[in-house]
């Protein structure tokens, strides 16, 4: 009896290895199949990106002034606004990557759009989202979002601190939340806005509502303090004023707003997601629950729907441009994955996909999607910018040249000193100025017809009626 006893024993003992192996086995095999749709996330991230940096540093002139301003802290190590009420974060960031050149520079950016593929991915899996990696890879697919993840602006770093913060709310690390927020208003003022969505998060898995609350104050005076601590070089040079911003002349007709607030965010096939996501959400059945708890489904649309209103309302105050929005994307994306069924998840990932690659114009189907065509006038604008540095030099001496939107572009180029009493200036103030410049016999130009136009439009000043010549072509000076 006692050795089959012992025999048994081994035999249990035996069993209990290979249970405990098989064990170790799978959740080994657990890990790897959530890691690895992680890792070829970040990879399609940064490869998909690659062929686009190397464009100039982005075509709104504001990523310029990035580049103008990073380069004035680096010599100087003096902190200087490119543009109030100052993006502290990124402009510090971008003084220790502007020495290597434009691809390091956008190199910054393609890093912050992987950390926002990385950090949405988490908080999809964080809510119970299925197929989370995939509507990662539509959200950093939508135009905005894509174009601006390979050039210099601040939309996409600010975007990764939210997300980030928005991942450790959902796993009840109210601190470091704060932190993140407070980074993204560093990076951008209007992060501020997050806080309220992000307090919302916080709710969503508190185990009580004074959990909840204490959680919520956490977060807000981490993140004022942090965001605070920010802008204090910002404070030091500019006192009160760096409260203030630039309001561009003249938004558009309320078409062209539209525009630029549906199409110039998400592309074609993005608005066309949108419309599917939207429909088969009112179409699914009431009882229709998913993965997802209806606690947790109701705190996070809430947050979600709250992000949306709270720039939309933003973005028709000051409807200048399109990247104002991109904030909304990943949010819209995470509300329709709460809401939509997973098959209609997956149509509304593929969209998303294609949204930046493929475009209909002229009635047909076209391949030169929002990043090529993107990618396109920044070559052709880096062309413009050199001939028009070509053509001042040739120009008789103390001839002043109108640049407008061209002028951060040429100074990043090197061509803000041209020499021989020449200089550039963005804009004539009114025609007195005028007039005192052709007094001291002083040639006024004006760089193209867009220059002219912009002009008109901030002071009603034509520049032709008034003496201006249009910048001779290259042909036109070797004559």
């Amino acid at each position: 009896m006692s050795s089959t006893s012992s025999i048994t024993a081994n035999m249990d003992i035996g069993t209990r290895r290979r249970a405990a192996w098989w064990n170790a086995v799978r959740s080994r095999q657990g890990k790897h199949s959530r890691s690895f749709p992680l890792v070829a996330l970040l990879l399609f991230t940064a490869l998909s990106r690659a062929p686009f940096i190397d464009a100039g540093f982005g075509l709104d002139p504001d990523a310029q002034r990035v580049v103008i301003t990073a380069r004035a802290i680096r010599d100087t190590g003096l902190y200087r606004a490119s543009r109030l009420p100052g993006y502290p974060v990124q402009e510090y960031f971008t003084s220790w990557l502007v020495q290597g050149g434009v691809r390091m520079v956008n190199g910054g950016s393609v890093f912050m759009s992987c950390l926002c593929a990385v950090f949405f991915t988490l908080c999809l899996r964080a809510s119970n989202v299925r197929d989370a990696s995939l509507l990662a890879t539509g959200f950093g697919a939508v135009p905005a979002v894509y174009i601006n993840s390979t050039c210099a602006m601040d939309y996409i770093w600010a975007l990764a601190f939210v997300l980030a913060g928005s991942f450790y709310a959902l796993r009840q690390r109210a601190l470091v939340a704060g932190i993140c927020v407070g980074l993204a208003i560093g990076t951008r003022i209007t992060s501020g806005a997050m806080l309220f969505p992000l307090a919302l998060l916080v709710a969503a898995k508190s185990p009580s509502p004074r959990h909840a609350v204490r959680g919520a104050a956490q977060l807000m005076l981490a993140a004022l303090a942090v965001g605070g601590l920010a802008y204090t070089p910002a404070y030091l040079r500019y006192g009160q004023k760096f409260l203030t911003y630039a309001d561009a002349a003249g938004a558009g007709s309320p078409e062209a707003i539209l525009r630029r607030g549906t199409l110039g965010v998400w592309g074609t096939f993005g608005c066309i997601a949108l419309a599917w996501a939207l429909v088969t959400a009112l179409a699914a059945p009431r009882q229709f629950r998913g993965a997802v708890q209806v606690s947790m489904r109701r705190a996070i649309s809430a947050a979600c729907l709250s992000v949306i209103a709270l720039y939309v309302v933003a973005y028709l105050k000051l409807p200048h441009e399109a990247g104002y929005l991109i904030p909304i994307v990943p949010f819209a994306i995470w509300l329709a994955s709460m809401w939509c069924r997973r098959r209609s998840c997956w149509v509304f990932a593929a969209l998303l996909i294609a949204s930046p690659f493929l475009d209909y114009q002229d009635r047909r189907l076209t391949a030169l999607g929002p990043i090529l065509a993107d990618h396109n006038e920044r070559v052709a604008i880096c062309e413009a910018v050199a001939k028009i540095m070509r053509v001042v030099e040739r120009l008789p001496p103390a001839a002043v040249i109108v640049a407008g939107y061209r002028l951060p572009a040429i100074e990043v180029a090197g061509g803000g000193k041209p020499g021989a009493d020449r200089r550039y200036i963005y804009l004539l103030k009114n025609r007195a100025q005028f007039d005192r410049m052709r007094g001291e016999d002083r040639n006024v130009y004006y760089v193209d017809h867009a220059t002219e136009i912009y002009q008109a439009r901030v002071n009603g000043l034509q520049l032709s009626r008034i003496g201006a010549r249009h910048l001779p072509y290259w042909d036109d000076v070797q004559r």
